[in-house]
């Protein structure tokens, strides 16, 4: 009985002392785990805002792009108009209708850029890079439909209001076309006070932004 005793003394003195936060601990991590997805999940802001600025690199090379573009239309079918820059010097200026022509032709790029890879695979180069995808009701890429007005609900304000600032800058209008433009930016900041992190065009357009973590 006494070699008993000792061996039961012995077992019990190697055994690890139970630490009540540490066995807490754990269990939270186990139930954590059972709870693991790899479903994608609502899009947080500023991963969508990331997009975003890869985006806004995107619209500034075409913007460099379709000033070239408008210099070339002048120099081939227009005549350029003369005039004196800031240092009053005689320069020729891109003729206006060079210049809407290559609008014109700088937003039909940027259209195909993002909402045909849009309708076919629910995400486009700005983004694939974020790992998020644009979905319907269904959970399936919007569409033609709701990808085209996704896409002008989001930067038809944004160019809208840009556009009237340009016109009016320096005149009386200067302050409201700038008051515009700040409107137009708060219409997309949705995401960062709303549960399900949608901005006007998703309400419009009835879709989501999901991200692949």
């Amino acid at each position: 009985m006494r070699v008993d005793d000792r061996d039961t003394i012995v077992r019990v003195s190697v055994l690890r002392p139970h630490d009540p936060v540490t066995d807490r601990a754990a269990a939270l991590i186990g139930e954590l785990a059972t709870h693991k997805t790899d479903e994608p999940m609502l899009a947080e802001p500023m991963e969508r805002l990331t997009a975003r600025l890869v985006d806004a690199v995107v619209w500034f090379v075409a913007s460099v792009l379709m000033s070239m573009v408008a210099t070339l239309l002048t120099q081939l079918f227009f005549d350029a108009p003369r005039g004196k820059d800031p240092l009053g010097r005689e320069v020729d200026f891109i003729h206006p209708a060079a210049g809407w022509i290559a609008f014109v032709l700088m937003l039909a790029g940027l259209y195909l850029y993002e909402v045909l890879p849009t309708v076919r695979k629910g995400t486009y180069f700005a983004k694939a890079r974020g790992h998020l995808l644009v979905v319907g009701p269904d959970g399936r890429p919007p569409g033609l439909g709701r990808a085209t007005v996704r896409w002008f609900a989001f930067w038809g304000p944004l160019v809208a209001s840009l556009l009237f600032f340009g016109a009016t800058f320096g005149t009386s209008l200067g302050l409201i076309a700038f008051l515009t433009e700040g409107a137009a930016v708060a219409l997309v900041a949705l995401p960062f006070v709303r549960e399900d992190k949608r901005n006007v065009p998703d309400l419009i357009a009835g879709t989501h932004v999901l991200a692949v973590r």
